[in-house]
């Protein structure tokens, strides 16, 4: 949950911070990983421990934002794994050395300062504002409480500190940005004339007795791929609600037991004037409070300004500067003695002194919004369609509830299952570990359609979930391994692979020959030309000119400032001469390109004195490790 909010800093501070906890681990002795450490603890840096219980949270809420990103194609296979786990734990082990280097500098936040930041953070707002009931909900929804979110958050802001100061001293001087202006915007001249295969290809043939050769010599680039044919059963819950039988009397029974869902309370703009009692005051103190009472509510009914009337002389200190206001009051809001006078009221009418456990109050009724809302008839549709799917997954819950038992019971076979449960047994395939159609298209299947439960042991998957409330359970028909495929069916691939082989030869050879021939005195464009080959001459090409041909320009932005030779490179299926006769150094009239520049090489100069800072840190430290903790069993 924290590295969500986190994700949410922006900037180049993010930037750098969260780039320096990621560097690798090889800083660390060997030595670091044989000392006893506590049994608790899954590391010790210098004399704080990374406790077993932190890392594990820490690596769940991991888990948790790498499952929302990644989504249906997580796998737990492949991001759960000791390696992942010990580079996680490699991040916190940065992040704690960085936290006690910032508390040896005295760098500390105030508490005004983080609850400013927490404040600001967008996802804890409802309309523009902060809402605290949102605030405690999102955190308990991810188990970790306010005063814990806090002290991590301050955490983070104090460890920011440092990479923040880094960034604001990192600078980049004119001479650094010519230089990299000089690079970027470099532009070239050159000339090219391309060899393409195509002029070879058609005049190669190939005996039978070459193809078979390549064949029984490369085994291993024709094997087909191993394949799955499944059978299954399936459980949705759209097949159950044609079951589900409502009739009208049922829907208005709903519709009066969830009333207040569709009609709105009578809702009434009320000021009040609390005259305060102690619940121990005597008879002579409370009589003296009803006169008071009794006065001020005489006055306001005989035309003086109530909101006034609130401001002077109310003990209410919430409601008083703002002339009484309450807002609108709905039933269950206020105590009985308080609503029943509210609500005995025409609009505009001030009370009598009403007489509570605070004190006496005198009402005044300023608006009543009357109650609205949806009629049984306007509900229906809606009450209808939560019905039928509230019933259709208490049967689909039973049903799968079985289905999972029936499973178990005989995991062998799919049959007793769709024949107690009147379930169809589908087949899918045969498909690859790449996937399929159908139902094979779920990444879950295919995992588990060549699991060693599915595949090695013949028995039928647990119930892997294809969306919300659809279900199936898969079992293997017919398992067909990866074998080699028959010299009739590649010999196609085969001929057109060894074609383009030679014919490259063939290109290249004719790419020798022409330079040779240019080296002697011919320009390269009058050879090109006489051969039929694509000749193009190319002024001042800049790094983005693709349309000069990717490959090619990447070919020529590799030759250094000063070669002016003539050079076969292959590009693609094609081989090319290059030759180049410019080369122009960049430059830029435009001062928000100079400002971007400069920005990039401050940034990165941060990021390697960040790197620095914590390298020094890593160097001088004391890290112990407990490596049985990573092991999966442990989580």
């Amino acid at each position: 949950m924290l590295q969500f909010f986190r994700d949410r800093l922006t900037g180049a501070l993010a930037f750098v911070f969260f780039g320096f906890l990621i560097i690798p681990f090889a800083f660390v002795g060997i030595d670091s990983y044989f000392t006893t450490i506590p049994d608790n603890a899954v590391a010790k840096v210098n004399d704080e421990e990374i406790t077993l219980a932190d890392f594990q949270n820490s690596w769940q809420r991991y888990q948790q934002q790498l499952r929302a990103s990644v989504g249906e194609n997580f796998d737990p296979d492949i991001f759960d794994t000791v390696v992942a786990r010990r580079g996680h734990l490699e991040g916190l082990i940065n992040r704690e050395l960085m936290r006690q280097h910032a508390i040896k500098l005295g760098l500390a936040v105030s508490t005004e300062e983080l609850s400013r930041r927490i404040r600001a953070m967008q996802v804890f707002h409802i309309d523009g504002e902060f809402n605290p009931e949102l605030y405690q909900r999102m955190l308990s929804a991810q188990g970790m409480s306010p005063r814990r979110f806090e002290q991590d958050m301050a955490q983070d802001l104090v460890i920011s500190q440092i990479p923040a100061t880094i960034m604001s001293s990192s600078i980049a001087v004119d001479s650094e940005v010519e230089v990299l202006l000089a690079l970027q915007n470099q532009r070239r001249s050159f000339e090219s004339a391309i060899v393409n295969t195509d002029l070879f290809i058609d005049s190669i043939t190939l005996s039978d007795e070459t193809v078979a050769d390549w064949y029984n010599s490369n085994p291993s680039g024709f094997m087909s791929e191993e394949q799955v044919l499944i059978e299954y059963v399936e459980l949705d819950i759209e097949t159950f609600r044609p079951q589900v039988l409502i009739s009208d009397e049922i829907l208005e029974q709903q519709f009066e037991e969830q009333k207040a869902r569709f009609i709105t309370s009578e809702e009434r703009l009320a000021s009040h004037i609390l005259i305060t009692l102690d619940q121990n005051a005597d008879d002579a103190t409370v009589e003296t409070a009803k006169q008071k009472a009794q006065s001020l509510a005489k006055r306001a009914r005989e035309g003086e300004d109530f909101a006034e009337l609130a401001k002077d002389n109310s003990d209410d200190f919430g409601s008083a500067p703002n002339g009484g206001d309450l807002g609108w009051l709905e039933p269950g809001v206020m105590v009985q003695a308080f609503e029943d006078a509210l609500y005995s009221l025409d609009s505009g009418a001030i009370s009598e002194p009403v007489k509570t456990g605070f004190g006496y109050h005198i009402i005044q009724l300023r608006e009543i919004k009357p109650s609205h809302g949806m009629t049984f008839t306007e509900a229906k549709e809606q009450l209808q369609s939560e019905y039928s799917s509230e019933q259709a997954e208490s049967l689909y819950l039973e049903q799968a509830n079985r289905l999972v038992d029936l499973v178990y019971e005989d995991p062998t076979t799919l049959g007793a299952a769709a024949d107690e449960l009147a379930l169809e047994i589908k087949t899918e395939g045969p498909f690859s570990r790449a996937g399929g159609s159908g139902v094979a298209a779920n990444t879950e299947v295919v995992k588990a359609a060549f699991s060693e439960l599915v595949l090695q042991e013949d028995a039928s998957s647990e119930p892997i979930e294809i969306s919300l409330n659809h279900v199936v359970v898969i079992r293997v028909r017919q398992h067909l391994p990866s074998t080699q495929r028959d010299l009739a069916e590649v010999k196609d691939q085969i001929v057109t692979q060894l074609k383009l082989n030679e014919a490259l030869n063939e290109a290249k050879t004719r790419a020798e020959d022409i330079v040779s021939t240019v080296i002697k005195g011919e320009t390269l464009q009058s050879v090109a030309e006489s051969g039929g080959l694509e000749y193009q001459l190319v002024d001042k090409a800049g790094r983005q000119d693709f349309q000069y041909g990717l490959s090619l320009l990447d070919e020529v932005f590799k030759l250094t400032a000063d070669d002016d030779g003539y050079h076969i490179v292959q590009t693609g299926n094609n081989y090319a001469i290059i030759h180049q006769s410019e080369v122009i150094a960049g430059t830029t009239d435009d001062a928000a390109e100079v400002v971007e520049y400069k920005r990039l090489i401050a940034n990165s100069a941060a990021v390697v004195e960040n790197s620095g800072v914590l390298l020094w840190l890593r160097k001088h430290a004391e890290i112990h490790i407990n490596e049985s903790k990573l092991e999966g069993n442990t989580f």
